[in-house]
């Protein structure tokens, strides 16, 4: 081991990319073995590519808060009898997407200069999303798959990964009755409880680098192309303008204890676009790696 692999995370619905640093290790690497440490594979939302050397996946809501310990072993050329190798392990935690941010929408000129970017509104501010709802099952599907679903969606659409999120329906309606804009799919019975893509596309109003993008999802969700793009049947789209809920604040009274004690007891129809307004640590070579045991009780 030379550098080592630093820690990481990945966030529940995104691309998860990570390529192996070519200095973790000494010499000529010819190949890796990437599993979870102490078995014999990787976790089901991630998949390792020998071709580029990269992790990729996209973790779900089932993942989140997990923290789990993947061990690289670099296989280098020796000789026949006794390869050389080393090991690594290093921990990817999957975390949360935060919608909101400090940071204000990207402006339109840095979007033309370095390509469609993430757009981050204010706390507090309202947040307009477009979804597209998909015939698929979360569950049954791999990281893998579902990173392909993405890079469809994604390619067809001429959009980066890493604007979008794919997450299951879950307890969510699939059809949203405030939607500012909304249209059917090419599907009109659901086969599976579906799966979601969602994507900022502005703080209150809809960004203008993302209006080619609605124009086009609203033309191709019904006539095939965005299913053959993806693989999967389009169910519907809808464009929302969600404001945070701000919890009330409830006054602090003091307690004056009194001797007597109280008691208290359907798929949307298409409308016009246009309705929307516009405008490197050195890393250890040895990890201790957290195992399941009985916890001990001692008496106080």
């Amino acid at each position: 081991v030379l550098w080592g692999i630093a820690d990481t995370t990945a966030t529940v619905g995104k691309a998860f990319h990570y390529s192996l640093p070519s200095g973790a290790f000494k010499g000529a690497v010819q190949q890796y073995q990437v599993t979870e440490a102490g078995k014999d594979t990787l976790p089901s939302w991630l998949h390792f590519d020998p071709d580029t050397n990269t992790l990729k996946g996209v973790a779900t809501p089932d993942d989140l808060g997990h923290q789990v310990y993947i061990q690289v072993i670099a296989q280098g050329q020796g000789d026949k009898v006794t390869p050389t190798q080393a090991k690594d392990i290093f921990a990817i935690k999957v975390v949360e997407d935060n919608v909101h941010s400090e940071s204000t929408a990207v402006p339109l000129k840095e979007v033309d200069a370095e390509g469609l970017q993430p757009i981050k509104c204010p706390a507090g501010s309202s947040v307009t999303m477009a979804t597209v709802v998909i015939d698929a099952e979360a569950g049954p599907m791999s990281g893998h798959d579902r990173l392909g679903v993405m890079e469809g969606m994604c390619g067809h659409l001429n959009m980066p990964t890493t604007v979008v999120r794919l997450l299951p329906v879950g307890n969510k309606p699939m059809f949203d009755s405030s939607a500012l804009v909304a249209g059917p799919g090419d599907v009109s019975q659901p086969r599976h409880t579906g799966i979601v893509m969602e994507w900022e596309v502005g703080c209150g109003n809809v960004h203008a680098a993302h209006m080619p993008i609605l124009t086009k999802l609203e033309s191709t969700a019904s006539d095939g192309s965005m299913s053959n793009a993806i693989g999967h049947g389009v169910i519907g789209w809808h464009v929302t303008n969600n404001k945070p809920h701000s919890p009330k604040r409830l006054k602090r009274q003091a307690i004056h204890p009194t001797p007597t004690p109280g008691v208290t007891g359907g798929p949307p129809t298409g409308r016009p676009i246009a309705t929307v307004t516009v405008t490197d640590k050195d890393m250890p070579t040895t990890r201790d790696v957290p195992t399941m045991a009985s916890p001990t009780f001692t008496d106080i």
